[in-house]
């Protein structure tokens, strides 16, 4: 239960709820299967704000089907480098029903085949289709590669996206992206853009951390994109290591 203050200085009470649940199933092509619901109300709108159903079956121990039912609703998104090139969030409510393939080729390659249903609250409708390799090094080294297509009535999206996370040391890691992508629209037209980012994090105690992000886009119809920062981020819960949102 979260009780805060808007911005604009509104009071607001969101209740928060989750529920998980796995076991297996004997005499069955699927050796596991797993539930996980979870979702969020907000009271002074009496409305779900978010809600989110994800069900799964491990054929083997290396391969896994998935299905995920997602509503939320997003007034201000505030959008990641990578899910700028992926995702499909936007204002208003959205409605997506997902259906994915895990498979692990070997103890450290692992692909993935998504394709999804987008239903958007404006009357928009579609559909996208997602490919992933996901390499991690035995030295620590990932590696990401991502290939994304959504068509959403008129408009559609083609991207290319790869990501990098190398440790220097204990202590300093870091993460390097970059993507490609090609948007067409109906009312401004195509779109072609090029984008890095390089993102490196300083653990100065073990729940103190200092980050530094660079980013640039190149756009050939849009204005371009610049963006520098600075974060200091304190982790009450000093056993979670490596990347997170804060």
């Amino acid at each position: 239960l979260e009780d805060e203050i808007s911005e604009s200085k509104q009071h607001e009470t969101r209740l928060n709820w989750g529920l998980s649940s796995s076991g297996e199933i004997m005499n069955s092509v699927f050796l596991g299967f797993g539930l996980v619901f979870n979702g969020s109300y907000l009271v002074s709108e009496e409305s779900t704000e978010q809600l989110q159903l994800k069900l799964y079956g491990d054929l083997e121990k290396k391969s896994r089907l998935q299905i995920d039912y997602e509503t939320f609703s997003l007034e201000d998104p505030k959008l990641s480098f990578r899910e700028q090139f992926y995702s499909v969030y936007v204002r208003g409510r959205q409605t997506s029903l997902t259906a994915s393939y895990f498979f692990s080729s070997s103890s450290t390659t692992n692909w993935s085949a998504k394709g999804r249903t987008v239903l958007r609250e404006r009357g928009e409708s579609g559909y996208g289709l997602t490919l992933g390799l996901d390499l991690n090094k035995y030295s620590g080294t990932e590696y990401l590669a991502q290939v994304d297509f959504l068509q959403l009535d008129e408009d559609s999206a083609l991207s290319i996206y790869g990501e990098t996370n190398y440790s220097f040391s204990p202590l300093i890691t870091s993460r390097f992206s970059a993507a490609i992508q090609h948007q067409q629209k109906w009312l401004s037209g195509n779109n072609q853009a090029v984008a890095i980012e390089a993102d490196f994090q300083q653990m100065l105690s073990s729940d103190l951390y200092f980050t530094f992000i660079v980013s640039r886009v190149w756009n050939s119809h849009v204005d371009d994109e610049y963006l520098f920062g600075l974060k200091l981020s304190y982790r009450f819960d000093d056993r979670v290591k490596g990347w997170s949102d804060e």
